[in-house]
């Protein structure tokens, strides 16, 4: 259920938000015992914690993500966005790198890729193309040559085969555009 379940660790305390509400605004901590008990009254009141409907959302988002097969599903369909992303790396020489885990995959944009120069223009041209067919992306990087994929846990096969048909377009458009071969 939680990226850090990946590495082994043990955390002492996990920060939640974003999608915990299903897009209500909710934050939350969720810790130790005793750490949690550490805390003075009051001392984790915060402009997006515990209102009735961001509560009563995040409840019926946690019976959700609790049902049996839940996170098989999830962990399916990121498999199914990562191949299909790692298929268009082989077709598309902007594509430099392809990586992630679970549903959130980075794919790294560069210019050539034997000397690795990120793609930063051509990543801003393909963001703007992306929102043009309908596909909202976030651009990220040290050199803002990267897109962050982070869909929703429910998106379906046919969403995602309608997210790699956008990007095989968008690709193709910036590598004629800037003369990627």
């Amino acid at each position: 259920m939680w990226a850090i379940q990946h590495s082994g660790a043990t955390p002492d305390m996990i920060p939640i938000a974003k999608s915990i509400a299903g897009g209500i605004p909710l934050s939350m901590v969720v810790g130790r015992e005793e750490i949690m008990d550490s805390w003075g009254p009051g001392a984790h009141l915060a402009t997006f914690a515990a209102t009735p409907l961001a509560c009563a959302a995040a409840n019926k988002v946690l019976e959700i993500m609790g049902r049996e097969g839940f996170f098989e599903g999830v962990n399916e369909r990121a498999g199914y966005l990562l191949d299909g992303l790692l298929e268009l790396k082989k077709r598309h020489p902007i594509v430099g790198d392809v990586s992630g885990k679970g549903f959130f995959i980075g794919v790294e944009f560069v210019k050539d890729r034997k000397t690795k120069a990120p793609a930063a223009e051509e990543a801003s041209f393909m963001l703007n193309e992306c929102f043009k067919e309908g596909l909202i992306v976030q651009r990220s990087g040290f050199y803002f040559n990267r897109f962050n994929l982070i869909p929703p846990l429910v998106i379906s096969r046919e969403e995602i085969e309608e997210v790699l048909k956008i990007f095989d377009v968008v690709f193709g458009r910036a590598e004629q555009k800037f003369g990627i071969r």
